[in-house]
Order: C-alpha cells, then structure tokens, then sequence
C-alpha cells in the first residue's frame, strides 16, 4: 500500500513539474541582467523600454534606455505608439521597471500587437547590483528634427541634392504632392528602406497639421529610420506638411 502511495505520489509531482515546466504561448522570456548587459557592449540592436514613471526614470536608468512609461502605455497614449510604431515586428525589444511586474505586462501587451522578440529584464534592481545606471533625462533619442514651411521651401529652393519621401498613401500621392517627392508610403517602408539614401538629407512629410490635421506618418516614418541607422541629423520630418505646403501655393505635381 505504501509503495502504491509513493507511487502515485511521484507520478502526481512528475505531472505538476512537466505541465510547470511548460511555456504557453506568448511567454515573456526573462532576461538576465548580463545578457542585456552583454548586448549592449557589443552593440547590438535591442530597444530597452523602461515602463516606470517620470520621477523614477529620472532618478536613475539603464543608459541608452527609452522612457515608455506604463501607465501612458494604458492609456494607448500617441508618445507610447508612435514609439511602438518605429520599432520593427521582429526587432529584440526587452521592457524592465523595478523588478519586472509591470514591464512584464507591458511585454505581454507589446507581444498581443505582433511583436515576436519581446523580452522582460529581471528588473533594474538586479541590474544595479552590478552595473551602473544614469540620471536624469539621459534616453535614447528617437526623436528627428521637425522643420516648419519656410525651413521647408528654403531647403527646396537651394538644395537640388535633398531627397523628399511622401509618406502617405499612394492614392493621396497620386492626387497631388511636392514636386520632385517620391512616394514610399508608411506601411511599405520597411520593405523599401533600401531606397532611402543615407549619403543625402531626407524630408519627409504626409498631410500634415495644417486645419487641424493630425498626421503622423511622417514623423513615425522618419523614426523607422533613425532606428535603422539614418544619421539622426540627416532625417528632417515637415510637419505642416502637403496641405499647408498646397495652401501657400508652392511646388505640386500630378
């Protein structure tokens, strides 16, 4: 009888430590602070969100990191996506607060929109064990520059070498665009970065703000390629964009 109850006890613990040791679909991998540690000496590309709040990213985080704060990120806020937005499906993204709850849920969430190389740090609280860690607003910039109509029209008008990108659809580009511009829509740029040169300055633009617009495929365009290694001061986004540069009457074509 004893025997029988030893058993089915071990048989019992082999079907618990099996099914735990099992990973269902959409499992957030933990990384280890040395291996993200690792990455980043070596320069890998990885984009390291930290989902705490303001004050705490401020006191102190990993350098190089993004701040995606979590509580934004609820609220499908446009600075949490249009970060979202310029990272590729396919890119290693690893998400970290103080000891991986809540950037464990970011890194689910991240992972339901598509994102396949979602990671969750151990937590900075093990990272600063053995590393280092910055203060203040150090993060990693994302962000071009943003040019208004009159920088827009000078560069136009005084450099022939500029290449102008319009990020709208085709459609809205074959109704009308700036001059010379070709058209690289937003959701073919991935698969046509290859036509942006990296030798040149790049503009890049779409409807714009212009009568209360809200366009931003341009500027969500132009982070794909900074994060692709465009030189950050190459990569300009006109932010009032076609309709304003219509308005005023400058260069269009068909």
């Amino acid at each position: 009888m004893k025997n029988t109850l030893v058993i089915l006890g071990l048989s019992f613990l082999g079907i618990i430590l099996f099914f735990g040791s099992q990973k269902s679909i959409g499992d957030i991998k933990i990384m280890p602070s040395e291996e993200l540690k690792q990455i980043l000496d070596n320069d890998k590309k990885v984009f390291v969100l930290d989902v705490r709040e303001k004050n705490e990213f401020d006191e102190e985080h990993i350098d190089g990191a993004i701040h995606f704060p979590k509580s934004k990120f609820d609220k499908s806020d446009t600075e949490t996506q249009n970060i979202l937005k310029s990272i590729r499906k396919n890119d290693l993204v690893v998400t970290y607060c103080g000891s991986g709850h809540r950037s464990g849920w970011v890194a689910k969430e991240i992972q339901k929109r598509g994102y396949r190389n979602v990671q969750n740090l151990d937590g900075i609280s093990y990272w600063k064990q053995k590393y280092e860690t910055v203060k203040g607003p150090k993060e990693k910039n994302i962000e071009p520059n943003r040019i208004k109509t009159d920088e827009a029209y000078y560069n136009y008008q005084n450099f022939t070498d500029i290449f102008w990108a319009d990020a709208r659809d085709k459609a809205e580009y074959d109704a009308g665009h700036i001059k010379g511009a070709k058209s690289i829509p937003l959701t073919e740029l991935e698969s046509r970065i290859s036509e942006f040169p990296k030798d040149k300055d790049i503009i890049l633009y779409c409807s714009g703000t212009a009568n209360g617009g809200t366009c931003s495929a341009s500027l969500s365009a132009a982070r794909i390629l900074i994060n692709n290694g465009f030189s950050y001061g190459k990569v300009k986004v006109y932010e009032e964009g076609f309709d304003t540069w219509k308005e005023k009457g400058l260069p269009v074509e068909k």
